[in-house]
């Protein structure tokens, strides 16, 4: 009977590791790339090469899989930022990092150009799995409803 119990709690914790390990595969790339054209910016967005996008975000290159970052011009703080972590520590890492870009964004547009301030308080930020995608826009449920769908 012991034995028995011992395996049932073994194929459980296997099933909520598959469970939680499932999924979907997102393209990032795709994801983005999406969300450029489906949401209205106010600015022209454009992606950035890794260099750029490691100087601004303080991650770890061996922990994204994956990524795809659009910038505005610099006139305002619009930007869409998409990972696919190495894993679900890094996922927290690149979360982190996207909520310091965020702060450093307030910190260059308080002073700057303060209407941008309402993007930077309401961010839209999903983490889901080893995804986590950061979208500043002028329409955050719309964001959130976009990015919701693309990582279904």
């Amino acid at each position: 009977m012991k034995g028995l119990c011992k395996l049932v709690g073994l194929v459980l914790a296997l099933a909520l590791l598959l469970v939680g390990c499932g999924g979907a595969k997102v393209d990032v790339v795709k994801l983005a790339d999406d969300l450029s054209g489906k949401l209205t910016f106010q600015d022209e967005l454009s992606p950035i090469d890794e260099t750029a996008l490691y100087a601004i975000y303080d991650i770890d290159p061996s922990k994204v899989k994956a990524q795809r970052v659009y910038v505005s011009s610099g006139a305002t703080a619009e930007e869409i930022a998409a990972f696919e972590a190495a894993d679900a520590a890094a996922a927290k890492d690149i979360h982190a990092a996207v909520l310091q870009r965020i702060a450093d964004q307030k910190d260059g547009f308080a002073n700057y150009n303060p209407g941008e301030m309402v993007k930077l308080e309401h961010p839209t930020v999903v983490t889901k799995g080893n995804y986590v995608v950061l979208c500043l826009s002028d329409d955050p449920a719309m964001a959130l409803s976009e990015i919701q769908s693309l990582l279904k």
